[in-house]
């Protein structure tokens, strides 16, 4: 038993679980929370991590929260030290998914523009109706990093 539900022992269903209490007023914080929530885990990823992982923020969001966190500073002040720390990563997650067999050109500029922000590796999802496409995006995305790559 919890101080909101009571485990109630039926004949037909082995356990049913019953709500004890009703919330009427369901706190809410509207006014930038997540941002701040968000600020804390970066501080913190720099504080006692070797980087950050964001998931779930899209450009703009992450845009505005990496310039006021200190992540891209110590991305930079890590990358300057020959010795002590490694780097720090920051891996940005893209999204919508990306298609580089049919807008090449789409992809690359999500290169670019999560380059910008700073990160240092992109867990990369793509759009793909079958294993064989799925292959035929990796081969595609490929194509376009090395492009990127040839031409920086």
């Amino acid at each position: 038993d919890g101080r909101f539900f009571a485990l109630v022992f039926e004949a037909e269903v082995d356990v049913a679980a019953r709500r004890r209490a009703r919330v009427r007023n369901l706190p809410l914080d509207p006014d930038g929370a997540l941002e701040r929530a968000v600020q804390r885990v970066a501080n913190r990823a720099v504080e006692l991590g070797d980087g950050w992982i964001p998931f779930g923020l899209a450009h703009d969001e992450l845009k505005a929260m990496l310039g006021a966190a200190p992540v891209a500073a110590e991305i930079a002040r890590r990358a300057d030290r020959a010795e002590g720390a490694g780097p720090f990563e920051l891996i940005l997650a893209p999204e919508p998914a990306l298609d580089p067999v049919g807008h090449p050109g789409a992809a690359s500029a999500t290169l670019e523009a999560y380059a910008e922000l700073g990160a240092t590796g992109l867990s990369l999802r793509f759009r793909h109706r079958s294993r064989d496409h799925y292959m035929e995006q990796l081969a595609a995305m490929a194509q376009v990093t090395a492009d990127r790559a040839g031409g920086a």
